[in-house]
């Protein structure tokens, strides 16, 4: 039997991967630096629950009876588990090129773009299943409150595979898919040319059909250098293939119509209308009736960490999200803000590198969100170890908020989030926990819950 030894599996991407081949029956394995120090960390409890096996990252688990070991970009070349791998002369792939070769052994509808990914992939999935659909899924994170998956008996083309494609690291240009989505184009992980480049040569290599948002004047540069493929468009404000019309917000939802059709979604946003056009598009050209996705869609409870609502009492809530880019901070703001008196805006940001990299668009997005009757707080900059730049900090992000007249405050002990806020909210007031990769967010979001609401753990999602 294969055996994979996945180094650093406690990151977000990596564990996902770890339990997706663990529940197609792979043999996985894997080091963390978290381990056997932090047995309480959130993503370390869930591998251990799978029954995978997790060892120190000190070089002593590495076997020759290892098939595969697989690492991310966070992994640099002086860790001994990468060390000792290449003097057994092991395989080594990276994690985002094992998606891919999984992906391309299947009939693959690869998702894509800066924002909107998971929650696409996740409504798709929801569709198909309640279509009675079988099909294999991989996500950058969980459907709240998840719906029993039908899964294909067999891993090949006839089996089709709803996907994430992540394209910070580069990793679209590894896939072939049958259908492509490409939800939108900004500035994120790389500079706009480098980004245009790889979802050129993705879409490229698509197969089927390729949907891509015609509001975007990056994914329109894109269309217009494609020759010889079916591309279909969605859009809000634009002429488009599936375009929404008649949009009726909710703090708890979004109606509107598209091609005579009405869909009613149970989350909220702008940007998630845009998500369920992306859904809608894909749906139709796999020949899923619109009926059939309309009800399907009807029923979606979102993702785990995209605006999900952990309490809410005496008028007051209290969401977890996983913004992180300036488009989709705005894009989260802005929707809580709409049916609130007072935002409460909590954020980690999730990396050195990315707060140099889009310091000014950061604060520009958080400025045209927020106003100075908001209450923002910032945590330290989320450090994943290694030889990141660590010339700046939370403190410096929050001085560029007090120049543009935003009250902003530096809160260097989650532990006081709640007593911070407690003394200033109100019923009609909403408080959001946000940012990536830092896995006790989730948790910190629920000790608020219930040190201002007083609600019990075991009531909480």
């Amino acid at each position: 039997m294969d055996k994979y030894f996945f180094i650093g599996i406690a990151g977000t991407g990596m564990s996902r991967l770890a339990i997706f081949l663990t529940n197609l029956g792979i043999n996985v394995c894997g080091s963390d630096r978290f381990y056997p120090g932090q047995k309480n960390h959130p993503i370390i409890k869930r591998l251990l629950k799978q029954k995978i096996k997790i060892y120190p990252q000190n070089a002593d688990a590495l076997t020759n009876d290892i098939t595969k070991v697989v690492v991310s970009a966070a992994i640099e070349d002086t860790n001994a588990d990468l060390i000792k791998a290449r003097e057994l002369s092991l395989q080594v792939i990276t994690r985002s090129k094992l998606l891919a070769d999984i992906f391309n052994k299947c009939k693959g509808l690869a998702i894509t773009g800066t924002s909107g990914k998971t929650t696409i992939t996740g409504m798709v999935s929801t569709v198909l299943r309640y279509a009675k659909q079988p099909h294999f899924f991989y996500c950058g994170d969980d459907i709240c409150r998840e719906i029993a998956l039908i899964n294909p008996p067999e891993l090949n083309k006839n089996a089709i595979m709803a996907a994430e494609v992540d394209e910070s690291d580069g990793s679209p240009i590894f896939y072939n898919p049958a259908a492509a989505v490409i939800s939108n184009i900004s500035l994120d992980h790389k500079e706009l040319n480098i980004i245009m480049d790889i979802f050129f040569k993705f879409i490229s290599q698509c197969t089927g059909v390729i949907i891509l948002n015609a509001d975007c004047p990056s994914s329109m540069i894109l269309k217009n250098k494609i020759k010889g493929k079916e591309i279909k468009t969605f859009a809000i404000h634009k002429n488009a293939h599936y375009q929404a019309k008649n949009i009726v917000h909710s703090d708890y939802g979004i109606d509107f119509m598209c091609n005579k059709k009405v869909y009613t979604l149970k989350t909220p946003g702008l940007h998630n209308c845009y998500n369920a056009l992306c859904a809608i598009a894909m749906l139709e050209s796999m020949g899923i009736k619109s009926d059939i996705i309309s009800d399907g869609l009807s029923g979606f409870k979102g993702m785990s960490r995209r605006l999900e609502l952990v309490a809410e009492r005496n008028g007051i809530k209290i969401y977890d999200d996983y913004s992180h880019n300036p488009d989709k901070i705005f894009a989260a703001l802005k929707t809580l803000k709409r049916f609130c008196n007072k935002l409460f805006f909590v954020f980690r940001p999730h990396g050195y590198g990315p707060m140099i990299f889009f310091r000014t668009q950061l604060i520009d997005a958080i400025c045209k969100a927020l106003d100075p009757s908001d209450y923002i707080y910032f945590l330290d900059i989320y450090d994943a170890g290694g030889s990141a730049n660590r010339t700046i900090h939370s403190e410096n992000l929050i001085n560029d908020l007090k120049r543009q007249g935003l009250a902003a405050q530096y809160i260097s002990d989650p532990a006081k989030i709640s007593s911070i806020i407690k003394p200033h909210i109100q019923s009609g007031d909403t408080v959001v926990i946000m940012g990536a990769r830092d896995p006790y967010l989730s948790i910190y979001s629920k000790k608020i819950a219930h040190n201002l609401l007083q609600i019990n753990f075991s009531e909480l999602p």
